[in-house]
């Protein structure tokens, strides 16, 4: 809850590549007095990344072959441990559309229909 407020916050982190682990701090109030007493450190500095998957009600990523593979010590990146630890939460989500859902040549929805042999259809949706 925020304080004051009776509406609920709820966030969603999306991780794209472990690999590019945003900046660390070293210093300040935020990192040596609010943040010890939780799991952002990585090494003897915060993590921002590491804090935004403790701090989110949702972690989703890419696909779920990558979900697990950065679960592990090789692919995780120093993460896979808190990764790891907050697996409810955490869920990989496979990049793309369902292109029977989202299909031009049947979309009812759309002007005028078109597919990728035939983009005629497609000039005539757009708006002027």
């Amino acid at each position: 809850m925020y304080e004051g407020s009776d509406v609920k916050l709820t966030s969603l982190l999306k991780i794209t590549d472990v690999m590019f682990t945003p900046a660390l701090q070293k210093k300040g109030h935020l990192v040596e007095i609010v943040l010890p007493k939780y799991d952002c450190k990585q090494y003897d500095r915060v993590c921002n990344l590491r804090g935004g998957i403790v701090f989110s009600n949702i972690v989703t990523t890419v696909s779920p072959t990558y979900a697990q593979e950065v679960r592990t010590a090789e692919g995780g990146h120093g993460l896979h441990s808190t990764l790891s630890s907050h697996s409810r939460k955490f869920i990989g989500i496979l990049n793309g559309i369902d292109t029977d859902a989202w299909n031009p040549a049947t979309d009812e929805f759309l002007p005028v229909q078109y597919n990728a042999t035939d983009l005629h259809g497609k000039v005539e949706n757009i708006k002027p």
